[in-house]
């Protein structure tokens, strides 16, 4: 966020509402998106700018592990989810 902020202001907000908004829908439907390859308890919902958020559906939680660059070292979030509750 703050190197979209630094950059371009409108873009930030974007992005922040795009999280925002798909928590909010993740939190509604947290099954609806595609889990990670070989991983079935750990999913992916895209964003905007190549961003996606990462997370696992454990009993009544959503435990979000990352918002993940699609460019920046894929999978570094995968040892989160040995530690995530």
């Amino acid at each position: 966020m703050d190197w979209y902020q630094a950059r371009y202001v409108p873009a930030a907000e974007a992005l922040i509402d795009a999280v925002e908004d798909a928590m909010a829908t993740i939190r509604r439907l947290p099954l609806a998106w595609p889990a990670w390859p070989g991983r079935d308890d750990v999913r992916l919902k895209v964003l905007i700018y190549r961003f996606s958020i990462v997370y696992m559906v454990r009993e009544d939680e959503v435990v979000i592990l990352a918002i993940a660059h699609h460019r920046r070292r894929p999978g570094y979030w995968l040892g989160r989810s040995r530690s995530a509750p």
